[in-house]
């Protein structure tokens, strides 16, 4: 969230009329849209703008965040707050339907009931209407407008007294502008292995996930059968408010548990719309349809292409995968554009990371998936993240072995989509290659059972592998099977692992395997044996 969140000691504030001890003059015009539904989870939000609207020192106030996140129901329940601060009131303008910037000032001079004068631009005549008026006047959806800024800019600079408050999936970049960037409502941790239903319920996600159920089935309730499927839900949906309430709408005819499993089997849910919604919002295809329009052509191949990640990815990845070189353009300008329109979200970390929330990626997949450049996109995944993990494995047991490792747990998603990439392809060698790459990093983050399981699966399936790559894949297999206690699995990959070494002529991993065999030995009661293969592991290192 950008800039700040609470009072600067000392801001000048705009008076605001009291009656009956609420913030409301008896004279303000609160011309703001009611709303259906309650708001729900951000009473945080609605204080923290409400506040910045009543200091004096903001004049634009935006606010961003991605499709469906709930900017307008923000705005106008902030708006409603701090109208009081306003003596002309709060007006609320409508952009949404318009297609050419150079009509945001005309609208907003219809809104507020300015008529035509001759002599006078739009512009000139609604800042003379506000000449000697204080007015919060709320610009809802400028995304598609933003060339209308300057427009915004010089109708602040004429009316002293204006304050503007607007929302857009990007900023508008004006010096004066002050941005607050609406996040999704926070949702339960997968890390917590048990939450009660009275935790749950606070959480704000999925109370505005209980709200809308309740809206839909009057008899629904959150309870002990349901909890685990809900909070699944709103993790699924990554918190974005839109997603909630559609999904929680089908509770009538699917309980939360066959919604999740639906969803879970890759189906998606029944169509339903909400009519009394902006035609754009009443589906979350139709919002992200809406925000993909508002691309430009190298920002919708780069978009499409990240549909291939899984979990985050760094400037590097990007670079590769979705071949920005090809296109000519910078992989940060680019994603730093879609992130200014919060189709991309900017993660920490010493590094710039980047990811897209599930339910944008799922788009951005399925535009992916109907271009010709599926097979291509994939293939330049698989290549990338092959030569990190191998870049990544040349690293073990070396000075940046940590920092390898580090990397590898922060791609894990996306190593483990090429690995599936590569054995849902028939790319074998690919396969091997990977899973001997990966094998020590599934054993450090103790990862011990699945890489056992990918590794057996891979031996099971018939491939005449090159000697020394069996040799690394046996060596991995064995150590995961000594550490989850299969001494007898363990004894024999390395045996196994050691003729093909002896046969590839590699005496280092050939040294390596006598080496484990020794400690095997040793740690199963046979010091003797231990020792015996420990000194011809030496002799044959030196």
């Amino acid at each position: 969230m950008d800039g700040p969140t609470t009072d600067v000691p000392g801001a000048a504030q705009r008076p605001a009329a009291t009656v009956d001890g609420r913030s409301v003059a008896p004279s303000v015009r609160v011309d703001l849209p009611p709303q259906p539904t309650r708001l729900v989870g951000r009473d945080d939000e609605v204080t923290l703008v409400a506040t910045l609207l009543r200091r004096a020192d903001v004049r634009l106030l935006t606010l961003t965040g991605p499709g469906g996140v709930g900017k307008t129901r923000l705005a106008l329940a902030a708006a409603e707050a701090a109208a009081g601060a306003f003596p002309a009131g709060a007006r609320f303008v409508d952009l949404a339907p318009l297609a050419d910037p150079a009509l945001v000032v005309p609208t907003i001079a219809r809104t507020l009931g300015v008529r035509d004068v001759p002599a006078l631009s739009p512009l000139e005549a609604v800042a003379a209407h506000l000449a000697d008026d204080t007015l919060l006047l709320v610009l809802d959806n400028l995304e598609h407008l933003v060339p209308a800024a300057p427009a915004v800019e010089a109708l602040l600079s004429a009316s002293p007294g204006l304050a503007v408050l607007t929302t857009s999936r990007e900023p508008l970049r004006l010096r004066r502008e002050q941005v607050v960037e609406v996040p999704p409502l926070a949702v339960p941790g997968a890390d917590r292995a048990a939450w009660s239903v009275a935790d749950l319920a606070a959480v704000p996600g999925v109370a505005l996930f209980v709200d809308r159920a309740q809206a839909a089935d009057a008899t629904f309730a959150l309870d002990e059968g349901n909890a685990a499927a809900v909070a699944e839900l709103c993790r699924r949906f990554d918190g974005l408010p839109l997603a909630l309430e559609l999904a929680a709408a089908h509770v009538r005819l699917l309980d939360p548990a066959a919604l999740l499993a639906r969803l879970e089997r890759g189906f998606a849910l029944p169509r339903r719309e909400a009519p009394d919604l902006p035609p754009r919002q009443r589906t979350l295809r139709g919002l992200l349809d809406w925000s993909h329009a508002l691309l430009g052509t190298e920002e919708r191949a780069v978009f499409r292409r990240l549909g291939a990640f899984a979990g985050g990815f760094g400037l590097g990845a990007v670079a590769a995968v979705a071949a920005t070189d090809e296109l000519g353009v910078e992989p940060l300008d680019i994603l730093v554009d879609l992130a200014d329109k919060h189709l991309v979200r900017v993660l920490g970390g010493a590094e710039p990371r980047f990811a897209l929330l599930a339910t944008v990626r799922e788009y951005a997949l399925a535009q992916l998936e109907s271009s010709r450049e599926t097979e291509a996109t994939r293939e330049r995944h698989l290549a990338y993240f092959l030569d990190l993990a191998e870049r990544g494995n040349r690293a073990d047991m070396g000075p940046d072995e940590q920092l390898w490792l580090d990397r590898m747990q922060l791609d894990q998603a996306n190593l483990r989509l090429a690995l599936d990439r590569a054995i849902a392809s028939g790319q074998t060698e690919r396969e091997w290659r990977l899973i001997a790459a990966q094998w020590f990093s599934w054993f450090a983050q103790g990862d011990l059972r699945r890489g056992v399981e990918r590794i057996e699966a891979a031996l099971a399936r018939p491939y005449a592998a090159e000697p020394t790559l069996l040799a690394r894949i046996l060596d991995g297999a064995g150590v995961l099977a000594e550490w989850l206690g299969d001494d007898e699995r363990a004894k024999a990959r390395y045996e196994r692992g050691l003729a093909a070494a002896r046969e590839a002529g590699n005496a280092a991993i050939a040294a390596w395997l006598i080496g484990r065999l020794g400690s095997l030995a040793g740690n199963r009661g046979d010091p003797e044996r231990g020792r015996r293969l420990n000194a011809e592991m030496l002799a044959l290192a030196r």
